[in-house]
């Protein structure tokens, strides 16, 4: 959202007046450096949207110190489930992390990280993201996703930005 004048409940009312929606979520992204390297870290309020093939082993994060890792990380990390490894704030606090499960994903060839959204807004701060004001969506039928787009910016215009900026394909 680009307004507060208008709430996410509203945009998915619209959205759905000319297309059904599959799901919806929110989603929010940080890179971070750990040991020197970059690694993209992603929270995630549904983690459906990764499919259900993308758990190698363990089970996906539900509380905001577990995350759930890629499998070039945990190789090079020399990490498993039940291990637990550091992560340095962008504010220089360190915050302990305990792997729950590894994925899959192809996010930074393997070496991406996948949190809740809670546990990714407590390692990058309030002030990187704004959760509250960003939904991804999916719809049952991919075809009409420029009709969305187009009645919600109709309905909404620079109020709510619809860019297609989802990390999972989504609007």
């Amino acid at each position: 959202l680009v307004s507060d004048s208008v709430t996410l409940d509203e945009v998915s009312a619209v959205i759905e007046e000319v297309a059904p929606l599959k799901r919806a979520w929110s989603e929010a992204s940080v890179s971070l450096s750990l040991d020197g390297e970059q690694h993209s870290f992603v929270g995630l309020s549904d983690f459906d949207v990764l499919g259900a093939n993308s758990l190698i082993t363990g089970q996906m994060p539900h509380l905001a110190n577990e995350a759930a890792i890629g499998p070039n990380f945990a190789r090079h990390q020399h990490l498993e489930v039940g291990d637990e490894f550091i992560v340095t704030s962008p504010a220089g606090e360190e915050k302990a992390l305990l792997v729950s499960g590894v994925v899959s994903s192809a996010l930074d060839g393997g070496t991406g990280i996948f949190l809740t959204l809670d546990g990714l807004v407590e390692i990058a701060g309030n002030d990187m993201i704004d959760v509250a004001k960003t939904r991804q969506y999916q719809l049952v039928d991919d075809a009409q996703t420029d009709v969305a787009l187009a009645h919600a910016e109709e309905r909404f215009g620079d109020e709510v930005d619809t860019r297609l900026t989802g990390l999972f394909g989504s609007a």
